[in-house]
């Protein structure tokens, strides 16, 4: 019974052996196999990874933030001219210093060539220069926003044909203006036709009032009679006592007005310029010019809002009618030479040369004299 119970056992366990064995070694096929499936899924994954690596190469990436700003070189340089701080020149096209340095590198623009390189001695000469031709200078200011002075001529006569060409000289060189302010004078008919021309009646591109309104341009006409005009003035009386002169004499006439006029001219454009790029205290130190192309382009954002403010005109009537208007006539100067006569004239006095004006003015009345006494005897 016990030898019995004994077999029973060692059958029982040596089944039990068996089918662990059995176990273990259907465990270890499976183990294997999924070790072959990963292997190979591997294989797969891998591929599909080069696959995309190999798409996107062939695909480029979007660019990561904002696009790179685009600063022309003629922008920069158009900046640069005006002698606008790098800050300024920054915050006008909207961009950070470094970004200005990055592009004054870029375009082979040098920094150092912002400044002269003029020496104190050259310096203290051209101020003294500037103090002889200017006795005045430095004794007035204007106030207002951009104070920019955009034409000013000496002519021969006042016709309003020659006020617009001088008009339309400033308009090529600064732009349309929204409006104009004149004063009834008929010198300014054409120009008052030119804006309604330019942008319609319905404007009123035209402020037609007594200049005693237009504070701006009496205070910059006070300052040319001021710094400019008057050292002119004492020139011709004194040509009057000294018997040089005589305003009612077409030759003397004609020999001032070929002395004086270019050279009137010349220091009119001389004093525009200092106008235009001296610095205003309360405008952050800018000068006019900086303050009027910094500003230059909310013109066309505020024309509306202007054009509801300041409204204009209606010179109809005094298109119709310029006869009406009050007029200033000046005489035409007389051409006493020749063309002949004119071109040695030019030969031997120059009106913009360095020679005392006195002096090219008596050359001047002594070779007329002289050229129309021969022209006589022949």
């Amino acid at each position: 019974m016990a030898s019995r119970n004994d077999n029973d056992l060692a059958r029982i366990i040596s089944e039990a052996v068996t089918v662990a064995l059995r176990q273990t070694s259907n465990e270890r096929n499976v183990a294997a196999t999924s070790t072959s499936n990963n292997e190979t899924r591997g294989e797969v994954i891998e591929t599909n990874i080069n696959d995309e690596n190999e798409v996107a190469s062939s695909v480029s990436a979007p660019p990561i933030g904002r696009p790179r700003k685009s600063i022309s070189r003629e922008q920069l340089e158009s900046l640069l001219s005006l002698r606008l701080p790098i800050s300024e020149v920054a915050w006008t096209l909207g961009v950070s210093r470094p970004t200005i340095y990055t592009f004054m590198k870029e375009h082979n623009i040098p920094y150092e060539g912002r400044f002269t390189g003029h020496s104190e001695e050259h310096l203290r000469h051209a101020v003294t220069a500037i103090k002889q031709d200017f006795p005045n200078s430095g004794e007035h200011g204007i106030d207002g926003f951009s104070r920019l002075v955009t034409f000013g001529k000496f002519s021969t006569n006042n016709r309003a044909a020659t006020v617009l060409q001088v008009f339309r000289g400033a308009v090529e060189r600064y732009g349309h203006p929204v409006k104009i302010r004149t004063d009834h004078g008929g010198e300014n008919v054409e120009i008052w036709r030119y804006m309604v021309e330019t942008h319609g009646e319905d404007s009123h591109p035209a402020i037609v009032g007594s200049s005693v309104h237009n504070q701006r341009i009496e205070r910059d006409n006070r300052a040319v009679n001021e710094q400019l005009v008057s050292t002119f003035k004492m020139t011709f009386y004194s040509l009057e006592r000294q018997g040089l002169l005589d305003p009612s004499n077409c030759t003397d006439l004609f020999c001032l007005h070929y002395v004086f006029l270019p050279r009137l001219n010349k220091s009119l454009s001389q004093f525009i310029a200092a106008h235009n790029n001296h610095t205003v205290s309360t405008e952050e130190n800018k000068s006019p010019l900086q303050m009027f192309c910094q500003n230059r382009h909310l013109t066309a954002l505020h024309s509306e809002e202007r054009h509801n403010l300041l409204q204009g005109n209606n010179v109809s009537r005094f298109l119709e009618s310029p006869g009406d208007t009050p007029y200033v006539e000046v005489n035409d100067v007389t051409d006493v030479l020749d063309e002949h006569g004119l071109h040695q004239l030019q030969q031997v006095v120059d009106p913009l040369s360095d020679e005392d004006s006195d002096t090219l003015y008596r050359r001047a009345i002594q070779f007329v004299g002289n050229y129309l006494t021969s022209q006589e005897e022949i």
